[in-house]
C-alpha cells in the first residue's frame, strides 16, 4: 500500500479541489485506486541540532629539535596533537510526513492545484507556495573552513635538498630563513633596490613573507584549524531530560555512553495544544490541517545553559478540517506551513 501511496503522489505534485470533495482518512478507510484523487500526509516535526566545534590541530614541524639551536626560540611544537573547542549550537525545525495522517482526497473529476512537498505533504491550495523545509535531515559530519597539514619542502634550496644529513639540512634551512628575513630588513630600511613598480615590489614582498613563513614551520611546527558542523536529529514527541552527546577537548564529539566526554543535556519540555472540539468539528471531512503544539528545548553542560529555544510542533497539537463551504470554494487558495501543518494564509472569495 506504501508504494501505492508514494506512486500516487509523485505524479499528482499539482494537483487542486474541484467541486465537493470528499477527504477521508486512509486510517479509517481503504483509499480508491481510481485515479481520481491523491494521497496527502499531515507533517511531524523534527529538530535538528548543529553542533559548531573548532578543531586545532598542532604538528611539530621536521627540524623541531634543532629550533632551539638554529633560531634560539623556545616557542615551538613538541608533539603532534590536537584541541576541540564547542563553538557554537543551534537548533532548527524540519518536516517529515506524519504516516498516522494520511488522508484521500476524492473526487469525481481530475483533481488540480493542490501542492505537495517531497515528503508528500500538503502544503498549498490553489497558490503555488514558496519553498519550505520540508526535506529529510541526516545526521552528517560537515567540515569547513579546510586548511593543509603538510610541510611546503619547494622552498628549500638545491643545497638544503641535497644535504647527507638532517642536522645539515636544518642549518642550511636556517641559513636561508636569515637571508630572507635580512633582505625583508632591507627593504623596509630602504637598503635594498626593488623594482620600481608598486605593485611588483608589493607581489615580491609578499612572496618573501609567505617564503619566511614556510621555513619558520619546519622549525617551530604548523597550526591547522579546521570548523566542523555535525547535526543531531531530536523527536521533539515527549518529554526527555537525557544526554545528548559527550564532548573531549581532545576527541570532540563522542557518543553518549563514551565517558571520556563531558555531558551535554538536552531538555524538552512539552506543551499540548489545548482545543475542546466538538463531535461535528471532529467528524468533518474538508481539508485537513493542524493547530500545533509548543515545545521549549534546552541544551546545557553541568553549570550553564548553552541554548533554549521554544518551537512549534506538529505532532503535540490537533488535526482539524476547514469549513465546508471553503473546502468546496473554487478560489480557495490556503498556504500551510510544511513543519507544523498550520495555516499561514487563507483566502476565499
Amino acid at each position: 500500500m506504501k508504494k501505492t501511496i508514494l506512486a500516487t503522489t509523485l505524479l499528482l505534485i499539482a494537483t487542486s479541489i474541484i467541486a465537493k470533495p470528499v477527504v477521508k482518512s486512509v486510517q479509517q478507510e481503504k483509499p480508491i485506486k481510481d485515479g481520481k484523487g491523491i494521497f496527502y500526509f499531515l507533517p511531524k516535526t523534527m529538530l535538528k541540532v548543529e553542533v559548531t566545534t573548532i578543531k586545532t590541530t598542532f604538528i611539530k614541524g621536521p627540524f623541531f629539535q634543532y629550533a632551539g639551536r638554529f633560531l634560539g626560540t623556545k616557542d615551538f611544537i613538541k608533539e603532534d596533537h590536537e584541541e576541540w573547542n564547542l563553538e557554537s549550537l543551534s537548533i532548527q525545525s524540519f518536516s517529515i510526513a506524519d504516516t498516522s495522517k494520511i488522508f484521500h482526497i476524492q473526487s469525481p473529476e481530475k483533481v488540480t492545484g493542490i501542492y505537495l512537498n517531497t515528503n508528500n505533504v500538503l502544503c498549498a491550495i490553489g497558490e503555488n507556495p514558496k519553498s519550505g523545509n520540508s526535506t529529510t535531515e541526516k545526521q552528517i559530519t560537515t567540515c569547513l573552513n579546510k586548511k593543509t597539514a603538510n610541510f611546503d619542502w619547494s622552498v628549500l634550496n638545491e643545497e638544503t635538498l641535497h644535504a647527507n644529513s638532517t642536522t645539515k639540512m636544518a642549518e642550511l634551512t636556517a641559513k636561508q630563513l636569515y637571508a630572507i628575513r635580512e633582505s625583508k630588513n632591507s627593504y623596509l630600511l630602504g637598503d635594498f633596490e626593488f623594482p620600481s613598480d608598486g605593485v611588483s615590489t608589493r607581489i615580491l614582498f609578499e612572496q618573501l613573507c609567505q617564503t619566511e613563513k614556510k621555513l619558520t614551520e619546519l622549525f617551530i611546527g604548523k597550526t591547522v584549524v579546521d570548523t566542523l558542523v555535525q547535526t543531531i536529529e531530536i523527536d521533539p514527541s515527549r518529554n526527555i531530560d537525557e544526554v545528548l552527546f559527550r564532548f573531549a577537548n581532545k576527541q570532540g564529539i563522542v557518543d553518549k555512553t563514551d565517558l571520556s566526554g563531558s555531558p551535554i543535556y538536552v531538555k524538552i519540555e512539552t506543551e499540548r495544544a489545548n482545543l475542546n472540539l466538538s463531535s461535528k468539528q471532529k467528524e468533518q471531512k474538508g481539508i485537513r490541517y493542524q493547530i500545533a503544539g509548543n515545545a521549549t528545548v534546552s541544551i546545557y553542560d553541568t553549570e550553564n545553559i548553552l541554548l533554549e529555544k521554544c518551537l512549534k510542533v506538529a505532532q503535540l497539537g490537533y488535526t482539524l478540517s476547514l469549513d465546508k463551504k471553503l473546502t468546496k470554494n473554487k478560489s480557495l487558495k490556503l498556504i500551510l506551513d510544511p513543519a507544523t501543518g498550520e495555516i499561514k494564509h487563507l483566502q476565499a472569495k
